[in-house]
């Protein structure tokens, strides 16, 4: 099997639903809901003998009967039907089906060992048993049945588990966050990690990609799909079971692929948020901006603790600083004052510019009467262009939606205190030293 045919099911044209229903409840129906309100705009195709028409459409009695082959297939219907339904879709041409029902008992894992066997001649590829779905929202593809419609984004997710990937989806969404492409794998049968790591590798809409897994089938694929990946982008992966006496390898695998292992599931959702609206260029080294100086010391200590380095200081940056800014503390962390105004960040991402040794830029910021945060935001904005390696924020208390938004169309990841902001960096750099030493 090659990367060529998971294509079919990242860059789907059409799309069949094998058991679509209107029955409440149904996994058919979740999964027909989705689709439609996700807006895919290729041809549609509801395939079940029980009804003429669903949401406009024209239902399909039998799979043998489809007008032509859809890209990918759907299947909601129980295991005893799997293997003649992959029959007749392999004999069309269909390259990739996605099974949402599990197989639960003796005679369920049978008859997809017949699916299985039944899709081979035809190069057709299964993901599943028991899949949430294959989500890639650029193309307004929500195949399967997660818990709601994706916002495209850059980075893409990888999972074993339908309740997590279900938990992360929701979260971003409700943080405007999306995806790139989103898999909950399910029983592997077919298509599994490596497989997907190996397209996402070559994907030019993917700039990192996060793993959840709790164990490898093909452990030589899964490795050499993973340092092709970490050659191209970083690859960040969380493996539970550290309790394991085998998690050891698993921690040697990953940084002898050049991925990074990160230990919380917070620490995968604070890089969608880095990594998906973030442009941080390459380098080890940050700059802090802050207007208090118990925000500077909380935010190098938080620096300190996940091994990150400030940038060190030329003498004639501080004294330009000063110049421009009389109440700033000038050096690293750069603390701009109590009465600090809005504009005065920008001045400083603009002279920070002009000294190329600064590294990342890092805004630590609380709201104050002289800088309410959504004015503090408006100024880096309209002055990130200067942040040449790339500027993030973090926020005590947050921003509001519109203001989250406008930061995120800019490139400007907002996190919400400096310990996150902190591991968040550190992970990027761990992933570039990691790479090096591949």
């Amino acid at each position: 099997m090659t990367v060529r045919n998971l294509d079919a099911l990242f860059r789907p044209k059409s799309v069949a639903v094998i058991g679509a229903s209107e029955r409440p409840g149904s996994t058919g129906a979740m999964v027909w809901a989705r689709l439609l309100e996700g807006g895919f705009d290729g041809p549609l195709w509801p395939v079940n003998p029980k009804y003429h028409t669903l949401n406009g459409h024209a239902v399909i009695a039998d799979a043998g009967d489809l007008p032509q082959a859809p890209t990918v297939a759907l299947i909601c219907t129980p295991p005893a039907t799997w293997p003649s339904i992959i029959h007749k879709l392999g004999g069309l041409g269909t390259r990739a089906a996605i099974i949402v029902g599990e197989a639960r008992c003796d005679d369920d894992r049978l008859a997809l060992r017949h699916a299985l066997s039944a899709a081979r001649p035809h190069l057709l590829r299964i993901v599943g048993p028991g899949s949430l779905g294959v989500v890639s929202p650029a193309l307004r593809a929500h195949f399967g049945a997660p818990s709601c419609t994706v916002k495209a984004g850059g980075v893409a997710w990888v999972s074993q588990s339908n309740a997590l990937t279900n938990a992360v989806v929701g979260w971003a969404h409700a943080r405007g966050l999306g995806f790139s492409h989103a898999v909950a794998l399910g029983g592997e049968a077919d298509v599994d990690a490596g497989d997907v790591l190996d397209y996402l590798a070559s994907d030019p809409g993917t700039r990192a990609i996060l793993l959840e897994l709790d164990s490898v089938r093909a452990a030589r694929k899964f490795m050499s799909a993973a340092r092709a990946a970490a050659r191209n982008k970083p690859v960040l992966a969380l493996r539970s079971g550290r309790a394991d006496p085998a998690d050891a390898l698993y921690t040697a695998a990953f940084r002898r692929a050049g991925m990074v292992r990160v230990d919380a599931l917070d620490d995968l959702l604070d890089e969608i948020e880095t990594l998906g609206v973030g442009r941080v260029a390459a380098g080890a080294t940050a700059t802090l901006i802050t207007s208090d100086r118990g925000l500077a010391t909380l935010a190098c200590d938080a620096f300190a603790a996940a091994g990150d380095t400030l940038a060190p200081w030329p003498d004639e940056a501080s004294q330009a600083l000063q110049q421009a800014l009389p109440n700033v503390i000038g050096g690293n962390p750069l603390q701009l004052g109590d009465d600090a105004r809005p504009e005065h960040f920008g001045t400083a991402l603009k002279l920070l510019a002009q000294h190329r040794g600064t590294g990342t830029a890092f805004v630590v910021h609380a709201s104050t009467h002289s800088a309410p945060v959504d004015e503090v935001a408006q100024a880096l904005i309209a002055n990130q262009r200067f942040a040449y390696r790339g500027l993030l924020a973090c926020f005590f208390g947050g921003v509001d939606a519109a203001t989250r938004d406008a930061l995120h169309a800019q490139g400007i990841p907002v996190h919400t205190t400096p310990q996150r902001l902190a591991r968040a960096f550190a992970r990027l750099v761990d992933y570039r030293m990691g790479r090096a030493n591949c």
